[in-house]
């Protein structure tokens, strides 16, 4: 079978298991999927706490809280006749009034001490409290009952008995005390009323005099005419300050007119108009015109010889001659005509400029004193304003003085009308309804509360397993592994008491190792196949040997020749594991004593051979180092198609850096609740640090619920006919190697 052949149904197996690191995997949980893992994985500390503290908060709860009797009575307020006080037309004013003033008197100290003093309460546990008055009034309720003249009375106590009595204490001692008018101290409150509404009168005439004297200046008192000339005020100086603004810009650009003409660059005429002023001012010249009417006569003889007597006569030459000299003079006497006239433009020019000078210096005085001018004129008008401002808030202040003075003088005025409204008693107070306990005054939080302290147990449990789960060092499932290798996952290893339980076949077993093999095959460059590979784990006890065991195992499946190479000089495992044995090993290799092929021995596994390593006691220290390891893999490599490398654990010693830096990929063994998360974490950033490519992570001892391994390997094996080319030998069969179980006796060797 080819190896395009072996790799589709190792891909097809993969898909059919459903297993982790194929595409095919359900997706990591999400939103309460890890919240209800770590239940499910401390369900006995959750029950635990939930039957332990449940109950007790229960019992606490029935302890604690009791049930509250209310016993309730009603007193009317009727009315007395309007027409006895009032005209008929009229309504009674402050009735409402007057009903709470009832309210209040009903829960006021003189009744409370008169109710407590009452020979039939001597007896009632509230007079055993340490504040019998403080009990009594948190118990105590009364209030108007809404569309109606009654004043409902409500004590709430632990016992019917004692709500009862106290109610009838209370009700006894208001109505005695409203039968019975305390004039003296009505007198008396209405004496004070008074003087206090005198002392606000009298405030209220002096704020309202000091306002009307800040308001004079202005004629106004107003806020909203303060408001429009503090506002008129801002725009006229904001116009005035843009005025400023335009004077220092007109100053500014004047100084630097100024400041260029002294440096020589003053601005000059137009070049055009001055070339051409120039230009006529020379052709006026006398001295230039009468030169230019010489060669024109002088032209016009030649002209005429040329025609008379040809160009090449004698007289035609002499002419030509004397018109050539008086083009010369004449260019003579232009430029002497140009040097007085430039020196002609030059003095008009200068006297031009100083002209514009003068002219720029009075534009400048006259600039600064307008500025001078709109800046005092600024400052008057923000002294104005910030005056007008100051005025306007130091009335509005007095204003908002006399208007708490005016509240509280309405409040004195409302309590003396109150005070008369008493003193009339427009109504007769009556018991409408003598205490008794209702049935909604009974009250009841027991059971509801003992039903919130058993979910707040429950809670409280869940909160705490939470908490364990965090600060437990040891991996428990497949996420926690990839949160912390932060490589894919290669592929999960049963739980070794499911298999001896039977919930995980030996064929199940076995697949786990073929789906890490299907895994690998698509971790080369390029498509290329890995030559070597390196196991390794973060602690001794995590698996790493009987992964690297049954992967070398897995891999000659597919027809390859694999090496298998007991990296562990310390603890070496795989000559117990495979039982095997033979003169060399690898130290002897790494110290030349003896080739690779001597020291090969065959399993007996049709494809597999082992380079063993055998425990002694000499220190293995110093003996491998990169070098060497890279040396002895490249050798292997060259004799076998894969190699499968069991280093000692990546914290325990250096050799798992010398042979990750040798190989093509490097694969990290834990294991659920033996491995320590910190541990794993270290593990991959010290290979990290070596620049260790890290293929993955395997992980062993998965139970079988957080796997998928109900579909049985053997229903594909025997199903279908047997591929051509395919011949059997007979062979050794592989070993079932199983992971450590922490169940074993302590003195057995842990792989």
């Amino acid at each position: 079978m080819s190896q395009q052949v072996i790799e589709s149904i190792d891909t097809q197996r993969l898909a059919a298991l459903g297993l982790p690191g194929h595409a095919s995997a359900e997706p990591p949980p999400q939103g309460l999927g890890p919240l209800l893992a770590i239940l499910h994985r401390r369900w006995k500390l959750v029950l635990a706490l939930w039957l332990l503290v449940g109950p007790l908060g229960a019992a606490a709860v029935f302890h604690r809280e009791k049930p509250t009797y209310t016993a309730t009575a009603y007193v009317e307020v009727a009315p007395i006749v309007p027409a006895i006080l009032y005209d008929d037309e009229k309504p009674m004013p402050l009735f409402d009034m007057y009903l709470n003033t009832q309210t209040q008197m009903v829960s006021s100290h003189q009744v409370l001490t008169a109710a407590l003093a009452d020979p039939f309460t001597k007896d009632l546990p509230v007079l055993q409290e340490k504040d019998p008055m403080t009990e009594l009034r948190k118990g105590l309720r009364a209030r108007v009952v809404p569309r109606t003249h009654l004043i409902e009375i409500n004590v709430t106590r632990p016992t019917p008995g004692e709500a009862t009595q106290l109610t009838k204490a209370v009700l006894d001692a208001y109505m005695v005390r409203a039968g019975r008018a305390d004039e003296a101290q009505d007198r008396n409150a209405k004496d004070l009323l008074e003087k206090t509404r005198e002392q606000l009168r009298t405030q209220l005439d002096q704020q309202s005099n000091e306002i009307r004297r800040l308001a004079q200046a202005y004629g106004t008192s107003s806020d909203t005419m303060f408001e429009i000339l503090r506002e008129s005020l801002e725009t006229y100086s904001l116009e005035t300050k843009q005025e400023l603004e335009r004077a220092d810009l007109e100053i500014f650009q004047l100084q630097e007119q100024l400041r260029q003409m002294e440096k020589g660059h003053a601005p000059t005429s137009q070049p055009g108009q001055w070339y051409e002023m120039r230009r006529q001012a020379i052709e006026l010249a006398p001295g230039v015109q009468i030169m230019q009417r010489d060669v024109h006569d002088a032209a016009a003889k030649v002209a005429r010889l040329r025609a008379a007597l040809g160009p090449d006569h004698e007289q035609t030459a002499r002419a030509q001659a004397e018109l050539d000299q008086r083009k010369t003079e004449l260019e003579q006497e232009r430029d002497r005509a140009t040097a007085e006239v430039d020196r002609d433009l030059a003095e008009r020019e200068q006297e031009r400029l100083e002209q514009m000078k003068a002219r720029l210096q009075s534009e400048l005085d006259l600039a600064t004193r307008r500025r001078e001018v709109l800046k005092q004129r600024v400052e008057t008008r923000d002294a104005e304003g910030m005056k007008i401002g100051q005025q306007g808030l130091e009335i509005q202040n007095l204003r908002e003085q006399r208007d708490l003075t005016r509240q509280d003088y309405e409040r004195v005025l409302e309590r003396i009308k109150r005070l008369d409204i008493e003193g009339q008693r427009p109504g007769r107070i009556s018991i409408a309804s003598n205490p008794e306990i209702r049935p909604d005054g009974i009250k009841d939080k027991r059971f509801k509360l003992g039903g919130a302290a058993l979910f707040g147990a429950f809670f409280f449990a869940a909160f705490v397993a939470l908490v364990r789960d965090r600060i437990d060092p040891y991996l428990h499932d497949i996420k926690q592994v990839e949160d912390v290798a932060g490589p894919r996952l290669l592929g999960t290893i049963p739980a070794v008491l499911d298999v001896q339980a039977g919930r995980v076949s030996r064929e199940q077993y076995q697949e786990s190792f073929r789906v890490i093999r299907a895994n690998l095959t698509a971790a080369g460059d390029n498509g290329k196949p890995l030559r070597s590979l390196l196991v390794t784990s973060a602690q001794a006890g995590e698996g790493k040997t009987s992964l690297a065991v049954s992967l070398a195992i897995s891999l000659t499946e597919s027809g390859k020749r694999i090496l298998l190479i007991d990296g562990d000089l310390q603890l070496p495992q795989i000559a117990r594991l495979l039982s095997l044995d033979g003169p060399c090993d690898l130290k002897a290799v790494l110290q030349g004593r003896t080739s690779l092929g001597d020291a090969v021995v065959a399993s007996g596994i049709k494809g597999l051979d082992v380079l063993v390593s055998h425990r002694n006691c000499q220190s293995p220290q110093g003996i491998l180092n990169t070098q060497f390891a890279i040396d002895l893999i490249n050798q292997a490599t060259g004799t076998y198609d894969c190699v499968v490398v069991d280093s000692p654990p990546a914290l325990g010693a250096a050799d798992a850096l010398f042979w990750s830096q040798a190989t093509d990929g490097v694969i990290l063994a834990s294991m659920v609740g033996q491995s320590d998360r910190k541990a794993v974490k270290v593990a991959c950033q010290r290979l990290h640090s070596v620049s260790a490519r890290l293929l993955g992570s395997v992980i062993a001892n998965v139970p079988f619920r957080q796997g998928s391994y109900s579909y049985s390997t053997s229903n594909y094996r025997s199903a279908g006919p047997e591929q051509p080319g395919i011949t059997k030998e007979p062979q050794r069969t592989p070993p079932l190697v199983y992971l450590p179980d922490n169940s074993k006796p302590d003195n057995e060797t842990q792989a």
